[in-house]
Order: structure tokens, then sequence, then C-alpha cells
């Protein structure tokens, strides 16, 4: 899709008109298109984007410790901080993943996803962001300086995007008085209102890894123990790695590895909820079964 036609998408979300097949809603007058940062032929931004600010269960977070600081109540002072439970958070990438079907969650180290994104303000101001779950949970980054940094993607090369200035005059970070809140309030409005669907990914962090998704329409995280490494198993399930196969009942499916730890994943077309994923051993040994190999 070109950038022009993303331009629209969120123009026109912003003015009322949603097109979830192409990853545009719009709440408050605020417009937003979402797309997947890992699709070749899209126009991203990209190099240079930080933190801007937490979102979800993580708005305002240190805004909000101070404040209970100052007015300290030893009584409800932790409970009322953890009153939010950050797992209702996956319910914004539930929706994210209607929006962006191809969206893949983890294995990225502190990574759970990252989207691109584009925005339309009620001012018509117009500015690209990412929305990510990473280290400190759910976050929007974003660029605050621009120049050379955007670029027109082609098969083989990329091209300073120097046709559409109205992308460079803009950046969140230039947001003043409490314009921040309405952005974020606008975009959780927005998510909102879109059907949320099943996914399960695994999140992986110094202290191990966490399995984690949305299923049946509910968000959980399981911490998932020491993972087992099985040279032998890995060494089998090399060769397979990324190949769709077929099972003996003519499913197809694929195997991927996880994470750098030994966690491996055997991932049908169509999505099966059972836990086919775990250390090299037992995902060969579901492979193995699958296949219908003794």
């Amino acid at each position: 899709m070109r950038i022009e036609q993303v331009i629209k998408l969120a123009t026109d979300a912003a003015n009322g008109k949603d097109n979830f097949k192409k990853g545009a809603v719009g709440s408050n007058g605020y417009g937003f298109v979402f797309k997947d940062k890992s699709h070749p032929k899209e126009p991203y931004i990209i190099y240079g984007s930080h933190k801007f600010c937490g979102a979800g269960a993580y708005r305002d977070q240190l805004k909000n410790i101070k404040k209970k600081l100052k007015n300290y109540d030893k009584s409800n002072f932790f409970s009322d901080l953890l009153r939010y439970d950050h797992k209702l958070d996956l319910l914004f990438a539930g929706s994210l993943k209607t929006l962006v079907p191809t969206l893949q969650f983890g294995p990225h180290v502190e990574l759970l996803f990252d989207v691109w994104m584009l925005v339309m303000t009620p001012e018509g101001q117009l500015f690209p962001a990412t929305f990510y779950w990473g280290q400190s949970g759910l976050s929007i980054g974003a660029w605050s300086e621009f120049g050379a940094k955007f670029y027109r993607i082609s098969e083989d090369k990329r091209d300073p995007m120097e046709d559409f200035p109205e992308l460079k005059e803009f950046s969140p970070f230039d947001f003043i008085d409490d314009a921040t809140g309405r952005f974020l309030d606008a975009l959780e409005f927005a998510l909102k209102k879109v059907p949320v669907s099943d996914f399960w990914g695994i999140y992986t962090y110094d202290l191990g890894n966490n399995y984690m998704g949305v299923k049946k329409g509910k968000p959980f995280i399981e911490y998932l123990k020491h993972v087992e490494r099985y040279p032998e198993a890995e060494k089998k399930l090399k060769p397979l790695l990324g190949k769709i196969l077929k099972d003996k009942n003519g499913d197809l499916f694929s195997i991927k590895r996880l994470t750098t730890l030994g966690l491996y994943a055997l991932q049908f077309e169509v999505n099966k909820w059972d836990k086919f994923f775990g250390n090299a051993r037992d995902v060969l040994e579901a492979y193995e079964e699958f296949m219908g190999i003794q």
C-alpha cells in the first residue's frame, strides 16, 4: 500500500470512517492506521524511534506513583497501584491482531510485538509512531527529530520520501498541555471498538519466558519454567524450521524456534489452542506424532 493511501485511511478514520480490513480506526477526532513493520513493501520510517510514553496499565505510571507518595496511605498504597492488571493490555494486542492479521508475537527478547502506525490528530497534524509491548509494558514510540528518516521501500532500494513533507512537520514530543492524554484516550477508545482476536506468543526476558495472549476472549499470562536443552533433538528440528509441512490428516503446519533459550513451536495454519510448544524434545515428539512417525 502506498503512503498516499495510508494518509487517506488515517484522514477518513479521523472523520469517523473506519476500515478494519485495512487497519484503520478512529475515535475522538483522531485517526489511526496500523501496519505490520515486517512487511517488505510498505512505506515505513526505518530508523531512530524511541519511547514517547507508556500506554494501558503503564500510562502515567511514574506520575501516579509520585501522586501516591505525596498522599501516602500505607493501608492501600500498593493495592491501588496494582489495581489495574497489565494482563488486560493484551486485549489491545488482540484488537491489533484483528487489524493486522499478519502480526507476530515474540520471540524477540523483551519484545512481544511492535507495529507501525500513522496518526491524524483533530488539528490535522499527521505523524508516524510505533505501538509495542517491550520491557516497560505497552508503550508508544516516536521520532523527536526527522530529516532523512522517512523512506519509501521498493524491491531493491530505499528512497527518501521527500515528496511528503507533511510527515516531517510534527512529532508527538511537541504535544503541549494535556494533548498526550487526549491522544492516549483516543487510541484506547479506538482499539476498544475493534473485535479482539485470539493469539498467543512467548515473551522472553531476563527472568525467563512468559506464555501470554488471549484465548476465547480472555487474556492470560503464564510463566514458563527453565527450558532444558536437548542438542540431538535441536539438530533434528533444524532442517524442518520454516518449512510448510503436512501432517497425517492433511493439515498444514510449520515449526519455528521461539527464543535462543531452546523453545520451539509447532504452529498449524488453522489456529489450534493446544500448547504445541516447549523444548526441542517435546516439539520433536509432537512433530513425529502428527506425522505418524513411529
